[in-house]
């Protein structure tokens, strides 16, 4: 079980890494894309997957996202920062949007972030 969970979370961090090597084509618009895992992120830095029936707690959010299709740039996932309005969970359809590149006159990164719930995996439908 702690393997799992160390594998899964270098995985994460890998994938937030390769998350900063953005184009600005994929900046420009929504995408729509598929959760795969819901992650807290427990103390700066270190995060943990959500199981399916947690509890809802303040940690910021992060979802691991699989796009159906390849975007401009070749990149088939992402990582997106949930805003608290949102409870998502693994198949969950939502829609994105990729910060702008970061300049370096800019103090921190922006993060990608989650916009809209397009359809709920629970069987409801979201706008």
């Amino acid at each position: 079980m702690k393997s799992g969970i160390t594998l899964i979370a270098l995985l994460f961090a890998g994938l937030l890494v390769h998350g900063y090597a953005r184009t600005a084509s994929v900046s420009r618009g929504p995408h729509l894309g598929i959760v795969e895992a819901v992650f807290e992120e427990a103390r700066p830095g270190v995060f943990t997957p959500r199981g399916s029936g947690a509890r809802r707690s303040q940690a910021p959010a992060w979802v691991h996202v699989r796009f159906p299709q390849p975007l401009e740039d070749g990149r088939t996932t992402a990582v997106a920062a949930v805003p608290a309005r949102f409870d998502l969970q693994a198949g969950d359809l939502i829609q994105m949007r990729f910060a702008e590149p970061v300049s370096a006159a800019s103090d921190a990164p922006a993060d990608d972030t989650v916009t809209a719930l397009v359809a709920s995996s629970r069987g409801r439908r979201m706008r």
